[in-house]
């Protein structure tokens, strides 16, 4: 391989560079947002007593991906508006191993679902009475076990929850109310043809 002149070029001996260049020059990356803004979440509270909370699910379109694409990756996005605190008291989340879970909404939670976001020990920190601007929460998780082939991501709907009856990981908070508001679920999937 040479580099030289903005120029990038390739010599025919060096096929392990070619055949990592025409994979990556393959692959395609889709998002889906909601498809329909009533599926919007309008607020979503957390407490320091664990329960299961339903994110907005994720409806994919038909023809979401052409059907002789091969799923390469697929990832979880949590976005919110802002978040306040109704406690009067400092609040952020207050136990590690807190998950968002996803699973196709023709499985069941505590078998077919899978870790997407593991949210991390003291986020979402939040000041006493307090509003913080929101974010984007892009799980590192692969999950394109679930959504695995154009047969199955085309027209599907994922669900997404913070799941504590069956698998004990549903997100608290060190306050009585942690709020996010404005929230909505995307996923971001990487196929190539």
């Amino acid at each position: 391989m040479a580099f030289g002149n903005g120029e990038f070029d390739i010599d025919s001996s060096d096929q392990d560079s070619l055949d990592i260049i025409t994979d990556l020059a393959s692959i395609r990356e889709k998002l889906v947002q909601p498809s329909d803004p009533v599926s919007r979440v309008v607020s979503l509270a957390f407490s320091n007593v664990a329960g299961d909370k339903d994110f907005p699910n994720i409806v994919f379109p038909a023809d979401f991906v052409p059907t002789n694409a091969t799923i390469k990756r697929a990832r979880l996005g949590i976005r919110y508006r802002d978040r306040r605190d109704t406690s009067a008291a400092i609040n952020r989340i207050n136990a590690a191993g807190k998950t968002i879970r996803v699973k196709l909404s023709t499985g069941a939670w505590g078998t077919n679902d899978i870790v997407a976001i593991t949210m991390a020990l003291n986020d979402w920190y939040t000041a006493a009475a307090g509003v913080e601007s929101g974010g984007l929460i892009m799980g590192s998780v692969d999950i394109k076990s679930i959504i695995s082939t154009p047969a199955i991501i085309n027209g599907a709907t994922l669900n997404v929850r913070s799941e504590q009856t069956n698998r004990g990981e549903g997100i608290t908070v060190t306050g009585a109310s942690l709020t996010l508001y404005g929230v909505d679920s995307y996923a971001y999937v990487e196929y190539s043809l």
